[in-house]
Order: structure tokens, then C-alpha cells, then sequence
């Protein structure tokens, strides 16, 4: 009897912990760095077009996304000269504990404020601001942990929209793009290694196995480059120039295909990771990602070409349909088949993800901003929403089957 009652706590225990670990999302790009996430109970309708709100906060300018890990969902914003990192009760918005730096603004044609996402990681949050400081704090109470200067102890180069990638977890070790491509200790910021120096820098970083070795992909202004994830060397390089030095999206990795994007027209490529380096499966126009990452489902890519929403054969480029009317929006997935976009003035538009064309399922207007570029986050029924003013709304988007 004993053995029966200890082995059903286990069982219990598996299974709450492996609920738990499929519901968070900790970094940017969500539990699996694809931007799709499994949610069985969504409801695509938006509750027919009316969902509830659960709770709203203030948390100024800005386009950092929420990270929810442990229930707790944090985010930044900026307001009165300093960039403020935020913990909140991920259920009630209850505000658990904020910490606030003096930083610049960088509203350069855009709302300003920070754009990277919080990692987190144990009982560990790192943020990155807009001066491109590192910063890790205790998750229970926010108490600093460590900070990096990247300009300072990297040499790196700020652009003119200052630092907006996102630090991307990767054992007990962050990535970080600042121009140089840095590996540094979770536990105390230390450096690992640093990469060479491709220039200004916007992305997020990608690790990655191919063929039993393991890599990393990145982003910066001079195009797409692949380093050995141990010591950070250069294994392959392509040049890719886009206006402003503006290179943003996430690179997209399946196999040994890697997809890239960029907007000001000047397109996307699909490019194959082989022993002799990076070869052009295709090229063209018909993809530009200004600023949301594309999403990769069912060999199909779904992302915004400038204004468009579009959905392309992977493996060829070819263009299945477009969309317009979300502006420059964003978009997350459901591994259920939904594709989840924020409008650049706030509507909330759920689609089916198919090839087949663009079916609506919901619509509701749940931000009464412009300028919303920042991607939703999806946990537990709960969909998480940021516009540039200062808006975050955390809506009831449970009960679909």
C-alpha cells in the first residue's frame, strides 16, 4: 500500500511539473524558440470577438515582450529617463516587485523604450536594456544579481535604435548578440567566449544541432553567420545588407535549412548549412521581415512581408496567399493550428494555419494604441499583450476546444 500511495505522488508529481514546464514561457519566442506553443484549450473565437480582461497595467514605452515562467509574468518599460523591469502575479497582475535604471529613450521613430525580452532561467531574470546593460536579477524578490555593460566590456557598437535583441538561454549559459556574439555564465555573467565582430546587432541569437555538433546562429547587420557553440569561431558567413544595417528577425532553423528575413524590400533566403558552408537553396521578395520573426509550421512559413500577412512553401518560396489589413503586426501559433496576430493598432486577429488561405476564426480590438510590434504571449489560457504606449493587457482566452 505504501509503495501504491508513494508511486501515484510520483505520477502526480510528473505530471503537474510536466504541465508546468509546457505552460511557461520563458524567453523570447516561447517554451520551444519557435513562437508556437501547445494550447489545447484556446478558444480561437476570442469568446465570439468579446474576450475577458483579467487584468491591465501601465508600464511604459516600450516593446519587450512577457515572459511568464513559474507564475510570474515579467516585461519592461520606460518612463521619466529610466527602463524599469517588471514582476507581476501572471493570474491577478498583482505587481510583485519592479526595478528601474536610468536609461535613454530611443524613440527614433518609434515609441522607444526597451525591446528585449526578459530570459528566465532557475531563479534567474535577465534583461537587456536599450544601452545594451545586462542585468540578472532573483526572481523572487528582483534583487540584482550581476550586471554587464556589452558596450564596455565587448567593444560593441550601439545603432541608431539602440540594443534590441534578446539574451537566449542555452544551459547554464546566456547568448547575447551585441555586434560580437557573447556566451555568458547564468550564475555570475562571466564571459564564456565572444565571437568576432559582425557589427551592430538587433536579433536574437539561435543555438542548434545539426548532424551531433552543436551550433549557433545569428543575425548582426552583416548578414547570417554560423559559430561553433564551444568556442564561438566563424564556421560560415552570409553577407546580407539591408537598409539602416537592420537585420531583426530571428533566424528560423529546421534541419540543416536556415531561413532569414529583413524588410526595407529587401526580402528573405533559404540557405542550407552543409560542410562547405551556407548554400542558397532560394532567394527573393516575397518574405520581408521588418521586425516579427516569421513562424515555421507544417512546412509552410507564416510572417509579415512589410504589411502583408503571407503564408509560403518553405522548402520553395512559393506564395500560398496574403492578407492585408494587420499593418506591421505580429504573431504567435498554436500547435493546434491557430495562428495568433496583434495588429500594429492593437486588433487581435485569430486565423487557421493553413496554405489553403486565410480563414478567420475571431477579431477584437484589445489595445487602442499604434505602433503595437510586439509579439503576444500565450500561457494557461491567458494571452498577454504589450502595445509601445505603455499598455499591457492580459485577456481570458481559455475555453475552445
Amino acid at each position: 500500500m505504501r509503495m501504491t500511495n508513494w508511486l501515484a505522488v510520483v505520477l502526480v508529481c510528473v505530471v503537474v511539473w510536466g504541465d508546468r514546464a509546457l505552460a511557461d514561457w520563458s524567453g523570447w519566442r516561447g517554451p520551444e524558440g519557435t513562437g508556437i506553443v501547445d494550447a489545447p484549450g484556446f478558444d480561437p473565437t476570442l469568446n465570439q470577438g468579446n474576450p475577458t480582461v483579467l487584468w491591465k497595467a501601465d508600464i511604459g514605452n516600450g516593446y519587450s515582450a512577457v515572459s511568464v515562467a513559474d507564475g510570474k509574468a515579467y516585461t519592461s518599460g520606460w518612463a521619466n529617463g529610466k527602463e524599469t523591469v517588471f514582476a507581476f502575479d501572471a493570474k491577478t497582475g498583482d505587481k510583485l516587485w519592479s526595478k528601474s535604471y536610468d536609461a535613454q529613450k530611443f524613440d527614433n521613430m518609434n515609441a522607444g523604450g526597451p525591446g528585449s525580452t526578459p530570459a528566465v532561467t532557475g531563479d534567474s531574470v535577465i534583461h537587456i536594456s536599450r544601452d545594451g546593460k545586462a542585468r540578472s536579477f532573483n526572481t523572487k524578490d528582483g534583487q540584482p544579481k550581476w550586471e554587464v555593460d556589452l558596450l564596455k566590456e565587448f567593444g560593441s557598437k550601439l545603432g541608431q535604435w539602440g540594443f534590441a535583441g534578446s539574451p537566449a538561454v542555452d544551459g547554464n549559459t546566456l547568448l547575447i548578440d551585441a555586434g560580437r556574439i557573447v556566451r555568458l555564465n547564468v550564475a555570475d555573467g562571466k564571459t564564456v567566449w565572444k565571437s568576432a565582430d559582425f557589427g551592430v546587432a538587433y536579433s536574437t541569437p539561435v543555438p542548434f544541432k545539426l548532424k551531433g555538433k552543436d551550433f549557433i546562429a545569428a543575425f548582426p547587420e552583416s548578414g547570417l553567420v554560423i559559430l561553433d557553440a564551444k568556442t564561438g569561431a566563424t564556421l560560415a558567413q552570409r553577407p546580407w545588407k539591408t537598409s539602416y544595417g537592420v537585420n531583426a528577425a530571428t533566424p528560423i532553423i529546421h534541419d540543416d535549412l536556415i531561413f532569414i528575413s529583413s524588410g526595407y524590400n529587401t526580402g528573405a533566403a533559404l540557405l542550407r548549412l552543409t560542410d562547405k558552408g551556407l548554400e542558397l537553396v532560394w532567394e527573393g521578395r516575397q518574405m520581408r521581415n521588418q521586425m516579427p520573426t516569421s513562424l515555421l509550421m507544417d512546412g509552410h512559413l507564416y510572417g509579415f512581408d512589410d504589411k502583408r500577412l503571407k503564408c509560403l512553401d518553405f522548402k520553395t518560396g512559393e506564395e500560398k496567399w496574403a492578407e492585408r489589413g494587420l499593418g506591421l503586426g505580429t504573431l504567435i501559433a498554436t500547435k493546434q493550428g491557430h495562428l495568433i496576430t496583434l495588429s500594429d493598432t492593437g486588433e487581435l486577429v485569430v486565423a487557421k494555419a493553413t496554405p489553403a488561405g486565410f480563414q478567420q476564426f475571431g477579431r477584437a480590438k484589445v489595445i487602442d494604441e499604434t505602433n503595437v510590434w510586439t509579439a503576444p504571449t500565450l500561457v494557461d489560457g491567458r494571452l498577454y499583450c504589450r502595445g509601445s504606449r505603455g499598455t499591457l493587457v492580459c485577456l481570458d482566452v481559455s475555453g475552445g476546444q
